[in-house]
C-alpha cells in the first residue's frame, strides 16, 4: 500500500474517531510496522469462539459481521463499513472472537500482531498515544451504542402489536453485538427504531393500571 493511501487512511480513520491531540502522522507512525492485506470475497477475517492475537482496521471494502444465536444459527449483526476497528477486544481482554467477520467483495485490512500491539500499547510518544486513544475513542462508542440500545428495549414505550420472542432475541443478539463493538448503524435514531421487545400479558395490565392510576 502506498504512503499516499496510508496516509488517507489515517485521516478517514481519525475524523471518525476524534481523537484529540492526535495527527494524522501519529496513526501513520502507528501502523508502520503492521501488515497490510487485500482480501477476496467471502474471505474470512475472523472465527466465532477462536483465540484472537490480532487487532484488524478495514481500510476499504466491507465485512459481514455474524454471530450465533442461542439455537446455534449464524445471524448477520451488520455490514461494516470503512474504516473501522475489528477485532480490538480480544486483545483487550484475551477473549475469543465474539463474531465471525467476512469479506464482501474485495477488502483491504491492516493487520496489527499481538506483538506490536503490546509494544505500541506501552509505547511513550506519539504512535503509542495514538493507539491508546483510538481503542478508547473505539469502546466509548460501543457503550454508547449497547446503553442506547439497552435503554429502548427496557422503556415503557412497548409497540401497540406484542414482537415475537424472535425478534426480542434478534434484538438482544445485536445489542450485544453492539457492546462487543459491532457498529450496528451510523445513524442511531435508525437503528434504534428497528429494535422491537416483547410485552407479555402482564405488562399490558401493568401499564394500563399506570395509566388509569
Amino acid at each position: 500500500m502506498s504512503d499516499a493511501a496510508v496516509r488517507a487512511a489515517s485521516a478517514k480513520l481519525l475524523r471518525k474517531h476524534l481523537c484529540d491531540g492526535v495527527r494524522v502522522q501519529d496513526l501513520v507512525s502507528m501502523l508502520a510496522d503492521c501488515e497490510y492485506r487485500t482480501l477476496s470475497n467471502g474471505a474470512a477475517i475472523c472465527q466465532e469462539g477462536e483465540k484472537g492475537d490480532t487487532l484488524f482496521i478495514l481500510l476499504e471494502g466491507r465485512v459481514r459481521v455474524l454471530k450465533r444465536d442461542p439455537r446455534g444459527e449464524e445471524r448477520e449483526l451488520t455490514t461494516l463499513k470503512p474504516p473501522a476497528l475489528l477485532g480490538h477486544m480480544s486483545l483487550i481482554d484475551g477473549s475469543t472472537r465474539s463474531a465471525t467477520c467476512l469479506s464482501v467483495g474485495e477488502s483491504r485490512v491492516v493487520i496489527m500482531s499481538r506483538r506490536v500491539y503490546d509494544f505500541r500499547i506501552n509505547e511513550i510518544g506519539p504512535p503509542g498515544t495514538a493507539l491508546r486513544r483510538l481503542l478508547l475513542s473505539s469502546l466509548t462508542h460501543q457503550l454508547v451504542r449497547g446503553n442506547a440500545q439497552l435503554s429502548d428495549l427496557l422503556t415503557d414505550d412497548f409497540p401497540e402489536d406484542d414482537a415475537t420472542a424472535e425478534e426480542d432475541q434478534q434484538a438482544l443478539l445485536r445489542t450485544a453485538g453492539a457492546l462487543r463493538g459491532w457498529s450496528l448503524d451510523d445513524d442511531l435514531e435508525d437503528m434504534l427504531s428497528e429494535v422491537e421487545v416483547v410485552q407479555t400479558e402482564d405488562d399490558k395490565r401493568t401499564r394500563g393500571e399506570r395509566r388509569n392510576s
